[in-house]
């Protein structure tokens, strides 16, 4: 055995001496601690009792005849068995002497533990298959000194992304900018220089062409470190196409609302302006007809037009004010199961008086009594309202509409409502559901300001329902409203006795299948008294409430006031003045701010209390709030006298504890009535 230059166990690795006969001859402690085992063990051993599992194979197919012919090898990775029958996985080193092509008398076989490399390899490993599957593009990027880009690193995800392989962009960052956006690459560059110049971390959105061709949006997120001239980025690039359009629709949609938002209160704050001035101009006009004996004919007349075109004008601002409600989803709607035929009765009959007017016969011809629908009761009957309105008034003297329902075996109902008038062409019927659009009827004698139509287009989908038209000029038109229907046995299981208890009709009410003309309230009636929360006249808080009970007349001594009015404009305050002039024997006081009425009242206790919702130093409701901190005002009936017409303002006065709200403007006969059965 030659002499050693140096000793073995002084070598940081373990190291054997394996003869030709592959039996091992020195070793080096370091070999003994990887194997667990003393020199007396292991010198003497065959070199195949230290190979396992598949290391002799290699040993004896790879590294054995490598040394024979280059008389070296290097990094064979064998299995090693230790004494204590462990494995240990080895990078193996050998080198044989004498070197070929002598043959080898032993060999020198260096052996370094993989256990930390094979760890990092794994580490490394799992890396780069998370960077591979993960959906965005993991890089470094690197800038020279030059102005030389180019990616060191980009993960497969690039060719998912850009449709270039990884091996393309090591070589320069065109391929990559090519596929920006034109309109975004140049201020892409300026934005990664930028955030390089003032070390701050690389975020970008940008545009970019797809391997697809389609348009799609990337962000990038890098952070920098510079050093020798070059920056050098560490990041990540994501498609944030689905995400950017739901930013985009979610703005859209922020925008939408705040538009509808700002109509609506704009189309509140006119109402209420309107109304206003509306309540002194038809209230002194009703006020001057309840006392128009000395008027001669002309006057009356005069008078009578005054009240008509100002009851018009309310109505358009009630159908503005329908469609901002309808728009802004604030349309109460109360879906419930109904018999239909009680239901178009009772339409009919609100119909009569127009018809009756008009020479017009409205007939009931086809809904079989079984035939239930799902629907807001309220919101059906102004659908119908518009529609038997329409039918009767775009109609010809001793025309005829024809209203009918049935089942189309779908789950739905089909009700049709027929006229034989003067129909429609092609380009009228494209138009039709347009607002403010009359097709030409502004050139006749047909009043109206063509919105019916439009509520109802708007109000059908709310209740699940539809709309269709069927017409031709001179021969009459067919409107279908198609609504979900409810099978007879579920209606009864869950509401016993329903279509032998139907709607309550009206008085005189025609037979189901008669004529129906002559009598009653006309098709506008049902319009105005299911509009929603915006009426003409005063009205309990919710249908069918009894009126509210009057505070106790005041103890003697008290100065006797009847109704306390607060109310700040003198003109509306002048009208209710006028109109208690009728009732000399009740005493009316009137308080022109909240702070002001709240003393009258602890003065003089009132019997019932009128507030308008909107005062100079607080609103209707604080008001209210404010008395019903006295414990003498806690019984004292509140009822909102206001130009706000908003089913917002009435829910919310509801809530606080009015009794009623009455919106101007005031219809003051009914009015008269209300307060005669609550003052007696």
């Amino acid at each position: 055995m030659p002499s050693l230059l140096i000793d073995p166990d002084a070598l940081p690795c373990p190291w054997m001496s394996v003869g030709a006969d592959g039996l091992v001859r020195q070793i080096n402690t370091a070999l003994c601690e990887l194997l667990h085992g003393t020199p007396q063990q292991l010198q003497g051993l065959h070199i195949d009792a230290l190979l396992g599992g598949g290391g002799r194979l290699l040993y004896y197919g790879y590294f054995m005849p490598m040394l024979r012919m280059h008389g070296a090898a290097r990094e064979l990775a064998l299995s090693l068995r230790g004494c204590d029958g462990a494995t240990v996985e080895v990078l193996a080193h050998a080198r044989a002497h004498p070197a070929p092509p002598q043959a080898a008398e032993h060999i020198d076989l260096v052996v370094l533990p993989v256990v930390e490399r094979r760890r990092l390899e794994d580490e490394l490993l799992r890396v780069k298959r998370a960077a591979e599957l993960a959906p965005g593009m993991l890089f470094q990027f690197v800038c020279e000194a030059g102005g030389h880009c180019a990616f060191a690193y980009a993960s497969e995800a690039a060719r998912r992304l850009y449709g270039v392989v990884p091996a393309q962009l090591r070589e320069s960052d065109a391929p990559w900018l090519e596929r920006i956006h034109h309109e975004d690459r140049e201020r892409v560059r300026r934005a990664l220089h930028a955030a390089a110049d003032n070390g701050q971390t690389w975020r970008d959105r940008f545009r970019v062409t797809a391997p697809d061709g389609g348009q799609r949006w990337h962000a990038v997120q890098a952070t920098a470190s510079a050093g020798d001239g070059r920056v050098v980025w560490h990041g990540y690039v994501a498609d944030i196409t689905e995400q950017y359009e739901l930013e985009v629709a979610a703005q859209s949609r922020e925008t939408a609302e705040r538009a509808s938002r700002a109509k609506t209160e704009f189309l509140a704050r006119a109402s209420h302006e309107l109304r206003t001035p509306l309540n002194a101009i038809l209230g002194f006009a009703q006020l001057l007809e309840l006392e128009s004996g000395a008027l001669g004919g002309p006057q009356r007349r005069q008078l009578s037009l005054i009240g008509e075109s100002g009851r018009e004008l309310l109505r358009l601002v009630d159908d503005m004010l329908e469609i901002a409600r309808i728009e802004a989803d604030r349309a109460t709607l109360n879906p419930v199961t109904l018999p239909l035929r009680a239901l178009l009765a009772r339409a009919l009959e609100l119909a009569r008086e127009q018809a009756q007017g008009q020479g017009i016969v409205l007939q009931l011809v086809e809904c079989a009594p079984a035939l239930l629908v799902l629907a807001d009761e309220a919101r059906l009957l102004q659908v119908l309202g518009h529609l038997l309105s329409n039918a009767v008034q775009y109609n010809h003297p001793g025309g005829h509409v024809w209203l009918s329902a049935r089942e189309d075996g779908r789950g739905h109902l089909s009700i049709e409502v027929k006229d034989d008038g003067v129909g429609l062409d092609a380009q009228q019927q494209a138009a039709l559901f347009q607002p403010f659009n009359r097709l030409g009827a502004e050139r006749g004698g047909v009043k109206g300001a063509g919105l019916g139509l439009t509520i109802v287009q708007r109000l059908l989908p709310l209740m699940d329902g539809a709309i269709a038209v069927r017409s031709l000029p001179g021969m009459g038109s067919t409107f279908t409203v198609r609504m979900p229907a409810v099978a007879a046995e579920a209606a009864r299981a869950a509401t016993p006795g329903l279509l032998e208890h139907e709607l309550p009709q009206p008085q005189g009410a025609p037979p189901h299948g008669t004529d129906a003309s002559g009598g009653a309230a006309g098709a506008a009636g049902v319009c105005d008294a299911v509009a929603g929360g915006a009426p003409h006249a005063p009205k309990p808080a919710a249908a069918g409430d009894a009126p509210p009970k009057p505070a106790p007349a005041p103890q003697a001594g008290t100065p006797a006031v009847d109704v306390l009015y607060i109310e700040d404009n003198p003109v509306n305050a002048l009208l209710m003045q006028t109109l208690f002039q009728m009732r000399p024997q009740w005493r009316l006081q009137v308080a022109v701010d909240g702070a002001g009425g709240v003393a009258e009242a602890l003065r003089c206790r009132p019997r019932l209390l009128l507030v308008d919702m909107h005062l100079p130093d607080m609103n209707g409701i604080q008001v209210l709030a404010e008395l019903r901190r006295h414990v003498a005002l806690r019984d004292v009936p509140a009822i909102v006298v206001s130009a706000a017409a908003m089913s917002s303002d009435i829910e919310q006065a509801q809530a606080a504890g009015f009794a009623a709200y009455w919106t101007k403007p005031l219809d003051l006969p009914h009015m008269l009535g209300e307060l005669d059965s609550l003052l007696g």
